[in-house]
C-alpha cells in the first residue's frame, strides 16, 4: 500500500465515523415522532431554521457521503478490504458490510431526492403530516426500512473496524466485547427506528 492509498482509506474511515455520529443525531431527533407530531414538528422545524443550511448540508454532509460512498466503491472493486486477517465470522461481517454500503448508497440518493430535493422545489414544508403522506407510499416505506437497516448495520459494523484498525483495541477479548457493543448499536438504532415508523402510519 503507497502512501496515498493509506491516507485515503484513513481518512475514509475518519469520514464514516463523522457520519455516524451524524446518523446518532439524525435518529435521535426523528425518534421525537414517538412523542408526538408537535415534537417532531419542533425538532423539524429547529433543524430547518439552522442559518447556512444548504451550505452545511452540501459542505459536512455532501462531501463526506461522496467521498466515502466513491471511494467505498473504489475498495469494493479493488478486493482489498478483507486482508484475511479475520475467522470467518469476520469475513461475513465484511460482505455484509459491503452490502449493506451499496444499498445505502442507493437508499440515500433516494431520501436525500425524497424529503429534501424534492420537497424543497414544491415549496413543501417537511412536517409530521408530510412524512406521514409519504411513508403512505408503499415504496417509499420499503425502501425506507431497507434504507434503515443497512445504515444501522453499516454504521456499527463499520465503528467495530475504525476502531480495531486504529489500534485503540487490540486485544482479542476486548475485539469480542466491541463485537457484542456494536451489535447492540445495530439492534437499538435500527428497532429505535421501527418505533419511530411506526409512529408515522399508525
Amino acid at each position: 500500500m503507497n502512501h496515498g492509498e493509506f491516507y485515503l482509506k484513513r481518512l475514509h474511515a475518519l469520514s464514516g465515523f463523522f457520519l455516524l455520529l451524524f446518523l446518532c443525531v439524525h435518529f435521535f431527533l426523528n425518534s421525537y415522532a414517538t412523542v408526538g407530531s408537535g415534537a417532531f414538528n419542533t425538532a423539524a422545524s429547529f433543524m430547518q431554521s439552522l442559518p447556512h443550511l444548504t451550505f452545511v448540508e452540501i459542505l459536512l454532509l455532501g462531501v463526506p457521503i461522496a467521498f466515502h460512498g466513491i471511494y467505498g466503491l473504489v475498495i469494493w472493486y479493488r478486493g482489498k478490504g478483507n486482508l484475511g486477517r479475520y475467522g470467518y465470522f469476520r469475513n461475513w461481517m465484511y460482505f455484509f458490510q459491503e452490502i449493506s454500503g451499496a444499498v445505502l448508497l442507493v437508499f440515500l440518493v433516494m431520501h436525500v431526492w425524497g424529503t429534501r430535493i424534492a420537497g424543497a422545489i414544491a415549496g413543501a414544508k417537511v412536517d409530521f403530516q408530510w412524512m406521514t403522506q409519504h411513508f403512505g407510499n408503499p415504496l417509499f416505506l420499503i425502501v425506507t426500512v431497507l434504507g434503515v437497516l443497512a445504515a444501522s448495520f453499516h454504521g456499527a459494523n463499520g465503528l467495530w473496524g475504525f476502531l480495531i484498525n486504529a489500534g485503540i483495541l487490540t486485544g482479542k477479548k476486548a475485539q469480542q466485547v466491541l463485537g457484542w457493543v456494536c451489535g447492540l448499536i445495530f439492534g437499538v438504532g435500527f428497532l429505535g427506528f421501527m418505533m419511530t415508523l411506526i409512529s408515522f402510519i399508525r
